[in-house]
């Protein structure tokens, strides 16, 4: 029986080292390196909420970030007002309305960015100021800003609640 110096033992763990666990780091690192570049590029979001009681919006991107191989998807129930779903991609900004209790969807390709999807609730402000409130918030308020010497409003909340439509960022 051979006794085996520091120099052999070295040697062998090296060549052992090169042959077996080199090759499996270097597999590991490209299959993480690859799922890191994959979930950068990817851009698959699904919101679901429910904005006023009994109601549904439902909003989908998926596809590859700065390019157009998705879909831009948003559906909205509301169970006693006429509505409309809205989405913003490649086509631009579409548009589907739907009666009381009807699903209303719009549907298309996304853009390279600036996606976005929304709903519009076609509400009598009287009848949305009779509305219980959500989360302690009552009265109605409006933020408002200047462009040009003009005053638009932003987006008009009654009762915690946005009147009429809101677009996802």
């Amino acid at each position: 029986m051979s006794i085996i110096n520091k120099e052999q033992l070295i040697l062998a763990l090296g060549e052992q080292f090169t042959k077996e666990v080199l090759p499996y780091l270097k597999d590991k690192t490209a299959n993480a390196f690859d799922e890191f570049i994959n979930d950068l590029f990817n851009s698959n979001y699904t919101s679901i909420s429910q904005p006023y009681p009994d109601s549904m919006w439902i909003s989908n991107l998926d596809g590859t970030k700065l390019l157009t191989n998705g879909i831009v998807t948003c559906a909205y129930l509301h169970p006693t007002e006429e509505h409309a779903a809205i989405s913003i991609g490649s086509l631009g900004r579409k548009v589907s309305r739907a009666y009381a209790g009807k699903w209303a969807v719009s549907i298309q390709t996304k853009a390279r960015k600036g996606n976005k999807t929304g709903y519009k609730t076609f509400e009598n402000e009287d009848e949305a100021i009779k509305r219980k409130s959500i989360n302690n918030h009552s009265g109605k308020y409006a933020k408002y800003f200047n462009f040009n010497g003009k005053d638009f409003a932003i987006r008009k909340v009654i009762n915690g609640y946005y009147l009429n439509d809101y677009l996802d960022n």
